[in-house]
C-alpha cells in the first residue's frame, strides 16, 4: 500500500498510528517495519525522488545529483552562477524586476514551475516565456553546474521514466496494489500525472 501525504509531520503521524509507536525515537524503525509489510507512507516529492534515485540513468539523468528544496539556497546558487559568468544580476533580471532580488527570484520560481509544467500539459503561462526563458535557462545551468536538482526536475523526471519505461511503472504498481491519498494533499498538474499513472488514470 502507498499512502501519499502532504508533509513530513503528516507522514510521521500516520506511521505512528499504524505502528502504535508514540516515541519520537522509534520513528525510523517504525517506518522500516511498515515497509517490511509493503506499506510506504511518504510525500509525493519523496516518492518521486525515490523513483529518480533508482532509475534516473534510464532517461540520461545523474541520480547522484542532490535534491535541493530551500529557495534561499537556490537563489544563492543562481546568483553565484551569474556572477561567475560575469552577468550583472540586476541588469539580467531587469525585464522581470520587482523590488529586490529576493522578491524577483521568488516570482521567477513560480513561473519556472509553469514552464516545467508546459513540457507535459498546456497552460496559460506561455505569455511569460519570452521574458522568463533566458532566466530559466541560466537557473537550470546554475543548478546543473552545482550538481543539484530541484522539485520540478524530480517530478518531471519521474513522469518521463513512467512514460518511457513502463516496466519501472509496473514495478511500483505491482508493489503497491492500493494507493491512498490524504484529503489534505493538493495535487498540482504534474503530481496528478504521476498519481494517474500509478492508478491507471483514475483518481
Amino acid at each position: 500500500m502507498l499512502i501519499l501525504v502532504n508533509s513530513y509531520l503528516a507522514e510521521k503521524e500516520i506511521v505512528e498510528k499504524l505502528t502504535y509507536s508514540k516515541s519520537r525515537g522509534n520513528y525510523i524503525p517504525a517506518k522500516e517495519e511498515l515497509e517490511d509489510r509493503n506499506i510506504l507512507v511518504t510525500t509525493i516529492d519523496k516518492f518521486a525522488y525515490k523513483v529518480y534515485e533508482n532509475y534516473a540513468q534510464y532517461i540520461g539523468c545523474d541520480s547522484n545529483f542532490k535534491y535541493i528544496t530551500c529557495d534561499y539556497e537556490k537563489k544563492s546558487i543562481f546568483i553565484e552562477w551569474l556572477r561567475r559568468c560575469n552577468i550583472d544580476v540586476k541588469t539580467f533580471l531587469m525585464p522581470v524586476w520587482q523590488s529586490d532580488v529576493e522578491t524577483t527570484f521568488n516570482d521567477c520560481l513560480k513561473v519556472f514551475e509553469d514552464i516545467k509544467n508546459n513540457e507535459f500539459i498546456d497552460n496559460d503561462s506561455s505569455k511569460y516565456y519570452p521574458t522568463y526563458c533566458p532566466i530559466y535557462e541560466e537557473y537550470r545551468a546554475a543548478l546543473y553546474d552545482a550538481k543539484y536538482v530541484d522539485r520540478e526536475d524530480i517530478i518531471g523526471a519521474t513522469i518521463k521514466i513512467f512514460i518511457n519505461h513502463s516496466w519501472v511503472l509496473n514495478i511500483y504498481k505491482n508493489t503497491y496494489n492500493h494507493i491512498l491519498i490524504s484529503s489534505t494533499l493538493k495535487l498540482n498538474s504534474l503530481e496528478e500525472i504521476i498519481v494517474k499513472y500509478l492508478v491507471n488514470g483514475e483518481i
